[in-house]
This record gives structure tokens, C-alpha cells and sequence, in this order.
């Protein structure tokens, strides 16, 4: 994933954070060269939707970016359509199958030395850690602007991240892999009684 040379947005905007779940394990299982391609192919799943949405990516860690929106729904529209790519893609090619975690926050930044720097940045990376492989978690902040679109969140409860002395109430976002209408589109989809349960115990990080 290669960082955009576009102007960085500064005040307040929306951080998305994603991560390739088990990228070392993806090494060992495909090998280095497999496991690069397929790097690569999510690379430019997510940069497509990033450039529709409008986002500016802040910081590549190669097996997954930061990004940052001016707007808060162009920054949940784009999670949401970077998952159902992802969906439509592990369909196609089972044997290679890949899921990505997500993070989102809203909240004041810096732009300082060609770069974004403060909290908001790391909390957006604390709630990404702590999203279910596939999945996508939202802060309260990110909830409390959105208007009446923020009714198609699920809250999840509060979580302990790491570094963060308080806990965080965090939203799921959903993404179903089909169209629909609405400002979000789509209605999570359980997986079972164990998954939901998983989801409302909080997590410590």
C-alpha cells in the first residue's frame, strides 16, 4: 500500500486504521511470494475505496494503513465497502482467504513535519486491535457525529485499550455484503450465539 502524495487534512477529522489479520501466519501458510501478491491485491482494494471516499492515507505499515476523512460518513462508508471487497474477493478465492480488522475515531489532530501526529491517531489504532477479525469498531466520538445514520450502530459496551486510562464505548459498524438503501447500508450479520457473546464481553488489551 503505497502512502498518496496528497495534502494532509488537519483539526478534526475521522482516523479509519485497518490490519491484516494473521499476516505472519498468511507467510507461513502461502509462502512470502503468494503471501505478497495477496498483500498487494487488499492494498488495492483499499486504496480504490479510499480514493472514492476522498481519505488521505497517513501512514502505510504494509499490512495495513491509516487514513484520515474529513468526513465522518465518507470514513464508515469506506471501512464498510473495503470489507464487502474483501468479502466478494475471499469468495472467488477460498484457498487464499484473508479478513481485515478496523478501527475508527473522530477527534482533533496535527499537522506538523510533512505528518499527522496525536491521540486521535492512536486511539483509532487501539479500537482497530481490539475488532473482531472482519469486523468493524467505532468510537463513541465517531457515533455522536453522525447524525441520524449513527441509529444503524450497534453499541458494543465499554472496552479497555491499551494506554487509554478510561474505558470506551465502542460501536460496530455494520457491513453485510449486499446493496441497500441508507446512508450506511447493510445490517451486521450474526454468526451464532457464541459470536455475539464474544462481542458484548468487553476486551482487555
Amino acid at each position: 500500500m503505497s502512502v498518496e502524495a496528497a495534502p494532509l487534512p488537519e483539526g478534526t477529522v475521522t482516523v479509519l486504521s485497518t490490519d491484516l489479520v494473521g499476516s505472519t501466519l498468511l507467510n507461513q501458510r502461502l509462502g512470502d511470494e503468494a503471501a505478497t501478491a495477496v498483500e498487494r491485491e487488499l492494498a488495492a482494494l483499499a486504496q480504490e475505496q479510499v480514493d472514492k471516499q476522498r481519505g488521505v492515507v497517513v501512514k502505510d505499515t504494509g499490512d495495513g494503513l491509516m487514513v484520515a476523512f474529513q468526513s465522518a460518513r465518507r470514513a464508515v462508508v469506506c471501512a464498510q465497502e473495503i470489507q464487502r471487497a474483501i468479502a466478494r474477493r475471499n469468495r472467488s478465492r477460498p484457498d487464499s482467504a484473508v479478513q481485515l480488522r478496523v478501527g475508527l475515531h473522530t477527534g482533533e489532530v496535527l499537522n506538523e513535519a510533512g505528518g499527522l501526529h496525536g491521540e486521535t491517531l492512536i486511539i483509532a489504532k487501539r479500537i482497530e486491535t481490539v475488532a473482531p477479525a472482519g469486523g468493524i469498531l467505532a468510537s463513541g466520538t465517531l457515533h455522536g457525529v453522525l447524525g441520524t445514520a449513527r441509529g444503524e450502530l450497534v453499541d458494543r459496551g465499554e472496552f479497555t485499550l491499551k494506554g487509554i486510562d478510561a474505558p470506551w464505548r465502542l460501536w460496530d459498524v455494520p457491513w453485510a455484503d449486499a446493496e441497500t438503501a441508507g446512508v450506511l447500508s447493510g445490517s451486521w450479520r450474526e454468526s451464532g450465539s457464541s459470536r455475539r457473546s464474544a462481542w458484548i464481553r468487553p476486551t482487555t488489551w
